[in-house]
Protein backbone atom coordinates (compact mmCIF):
# COMPACT_ATOMS: atom_id res chain seq x y z
CA UNK A 1 0.00 0.00 0.00
CA UNK A 2 1.55 3.81 -1.16
CA UNK A 3 -0.08 6.35 0.25
CA UNK A 4 0.33 9.84 -0.88
CA UNK A 5 3.07 12.06 0.72
CA UNK A 6 2.46 15.56 1.81
CA UNK A 7 5.22 17.89 0.66
CA UNK A 8 6.78 19.88 3.69
CA UNK A 9 9.63 21.36 1.91
CA UNK A 10 8.40 24.86 1.97
CA UNK A 11 11.33 26.71 4.22
CA UNK A 12 8.71 29.83 5.07
CA UNK A 13 6.86 26.93 6.53
CA UNK A 14 9.37 24.33 8.38
CA UNK A 15 13.13 24.61 8.22
CA UNK A 16 14.34 21.54 6.69
CA UNK A 17 16.87 19.26 8.03
CA UNK A 18 17.34 16.56 10.39
CA UNK A 19 15.49 17.39 12.57
CA UNK A 20 12.60 19.29 11.12
CA UNK A 21 11.91 22.92 12.66
CA UNK A 22 8.91 24.96 13.06
CA UNK A 23 8.40 28.29 14.31
CA UNK A 24 5.45 28.22 17.12
CA UNK A 25 3.69 30.96 14.57
CA UNK A 26 4.09 28.93 11.80
CA UNK A 27 2.06 25.63 13.07
CA UNK A 28 -1.61 26.63 12.06
CA UNK A 29 -0.28 27.07 8.31
CA UNK A 30 1.35 23.49 8.32
CA UNK A 31 -1.72 22.04 9.83
CA UNK A 32 -3.63 23.59 7.44
CA UNK A 33 -2.07 22.13 4.88
CA UNK A 34 -1.45 18.41 6.25
CA UNK A 35 -5.63 18.72 6.70
CA UNK A 36 -6.35 19.59 3.08
CA UNK A 37 -4.56 17.11 1.93
CA UNK A 38 -6.17 14.30 4.41
CA UNK A 39 -3.17 14.08 6.62
CA UNK A 40 -2.94 13.60 10.19
CA UNK A 41 -2.01 15.87 12.75
CA UNK A 42 -1.26 15.22 16.17
CA UNK A 43 0.66 16.82 18.89
CA UNK A 44 2.82 15.44 21.67
CA UNK A 45 4.33 17.83 24.72
CA UNK A 46 7.74 16.90 26.02
CA UNK A 47 8.44 19.45 28.26
CA UNK A 48 7.73 17.85 31.15
CA UNK A 49 9.10 14.39 30.48
CA UNK A 50 11.77 12.58 32.48
CA UNK A 51 12.52 9.34 30.30
CA UNK A 52 12.38 7.81 27.43
CA UNK A 53 9.41 6.01 28.63
CA UNK A 54 8.13 8.89 29.37
CA UNK A 55 8.00 10.17 25.82
CA UNK A 56 6.55 6.70 24.57
CA UNK A 57 4.05 7.71 26.75
CA UNK A 58 3.37 10.89 25.16
CA UNK A 59 3.13 9.22 21.64
CA UNK A 60 0.51 6.51 22.93
CA UNK A 61 -1.68 9.30 24.42
CA UNK A 62 -2.21 10.74 20.81
CA UNK A 63 -1.90 7.87 18.88
CA UNK A 64 -3.61 4.41 18.58
CA UNK A 65 -1.23 1.49 19.81
CA UNK A 66 -1.98 -2.42 20.25
CA UNK A 67 -3.02 -3.06 24.00
CA UNK A 68 -0.14 -5.31 24.58
CA UNK A 69 2.11 -2.62 23.58
CA UNK A 70 4.50 -1.16 26.20
CA UNK A 71 6.28 1.78 27.03
CA UNK A 72 9.69 1.43 25.12
CA UNK A 73 11.23 1.46 21.83
CA UNK A 74 11.42 -1.84 21.26
CA UNK A 75 8.01 -1.98 22.06
CA UNK A 76 7.17 0.33 19.08
CA UNK A 77 9.28 -1.59 17.14
CA UNK A 78 7.80 -4.64 17.94
CA UNK A 79 4.46 -3.57 16.98
CA UNK A 80 5.55 -1.67 14.28
CA UNK A 81 3.34 -4.00 11.42
CA UNK A 82 0.41 -3.33 13.48
CA UNK A 83 1.14 0.62 13.63
CA UNK A 84 1.21 0.64 9.61
CA UNK A 85 -2.34 -0.67 10.02
CA UNK A 86 -3.58 1.15 12.79
CA UNK A 87 -2.11 4.84 12.38
CA UNK A 88 -3.59 7.21 9.62
CA UNK A 89 -1.28 8.11 7.18
CA UNK A 90 -0.04 11.01 6.13
CA UNK A 91 1.08 12.09 9.85
CA UNK A 92 2.40 14.58 11.55
CA UNK A 93 3.16 14.72 15.09
CA UNK A 94 4.17 18.04 16.44
CA UNK A 95 6.37 17.94 18.87
CA UNK A 96 6.50 20.70 21.42
CA UNK A 97 9.22 21.04 24.48
CA UNK A 98 12.11 20.03 23.10
CA UNK A 99 14.39 22.75 24.13
CA UNK A 100 12.39 22.53 27.10
CA UNK A 101 13.15 18.69 27.46
CA UNK A 102 17.08 19.45 26.18
CA UNK A 103 17.82 21.99 28.87
CA UNK A 104 16.32 19.45 31.66
CA UNK A 105 17.29 15.75 30.37
CA UNK A 106 19.67 16.72 27.13
CA UNK A 107 20.31 12.58 26.97
CA UNK A 108 16.38 11.78 27.04
CA UNK A 109 15.60 14.79 24.70
CA UNK A 110 18.69 13.96 22.14
CA UNK A 111 17.32 10.24 22.31
CA UNK A 112 14.05 10.98 21.46
CA UNK A 113 14.95 13.24 18.48
CA UNK A 114 16.89 9.74 17.09
CA UNK A 115 14.30 7.81 17.93
CA UNK A 116 11.93 9.87 16.31
CA UNK A 117 14.28 10.21 12.81
CA UNK A 118 14.23 6.16 12.91
CA UNK A 119 10.58 6.01 13.20
CA UNK A 120 10.27 8.02 10.11
CA UNK A 121 12.75 6.35 8.53
CA UNK A 122 11.06 3.12 9.28
CA UNK A 123 7.90 4.42 8.41
CA UNK A 124 9.05 5.72 5.27
CA UNK A 125 10.55 2.28 3.92
CA UNK A 126 7.16 0.97 4.64
CA UNK A 127 5.61 3.41 2.16
CA UNK A 128 3.98 5.43 4.65
CA UNK A 129 4.67 8.87 5.50
CA UNK A 130 5.39 9.81 9.46
CA UNK A 131 6.74 13.59 9.99
CA UNK A 132 7.87 14.56 12.89
CA UNK A 133 8.28 18.67 13.45
CA UNK A 134 9.90 20.24 16.63
CA UNK A 135 8.20 23.51 17.48
CA UNK A 136 9.42 26.28 19.35
CA UNK A 137 10.16 30.02 18.75
CA UNK A 138 13.77 31.46 17.62
CA UNK A 139 14.37 28.24 15.38
CA UNK A 140 14.36 30.24 12.37
CA UNK A 141 17.07 33.06 13.80
CA UNK A 142 19.20 30.08 15.81
CA UNK A 143 22.99 30.15 14.67
CA UNK A 144 25.85 28.39 16.23
CA UNK A 145 28.41 31.02 17.26
CA UNK A 146 32.25 29.25 17.55
CA UNK A 147 34.80 30.88 19.30
CA UNK A 148 37.43 28.74 17.93
CA UNK A 149 37.51 26.66 14.78
CA UNK A 150 36.34 23.61 15.16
Amino acid sequence: MTTEWIDISDSTIVRRGEPDLIETHAVRALRSLFHRQKGTVVEIDLSGVESSISVVHALQEVLPFPDWCGSSWDSIDDAFVELTEMWKFPLLVLVRGLPELLATHTHVGLNAVLMFSALTASFGRAERQVQFVYLADGWAGDSVERTAPI
